[in-house]
């Protein structure tokens, strides 16, 4: 079963909470987290804009 977004988001964030904790800060799993945690908020943030701004459309 895919993930929703926001549960993507939630796996990564923790992912990379585990990765820095273990592997340190500039180690390459956790900077690979890192732009991939980044990525996946833009694209929530496209999103949700993109929602936002339909249903503040007038009908």
């Amino acid at each position: 079963m895919p993930f929703s977004l926001e549960e993507e988001i939630e796996s990564v964030r923790k992912q990379l909470i585990r990765s820095a904790e273990q592997e340190g800060l500039t180690s390459k799993e956790t900077i690979e987290l890192s732009k991939k945690l980044d990525f996946l908020l833009n694209k929530y943030s496209v999103a949700l804009d993109a929602y936002t701004d339909q249903k503040l459309k007038p009908m």
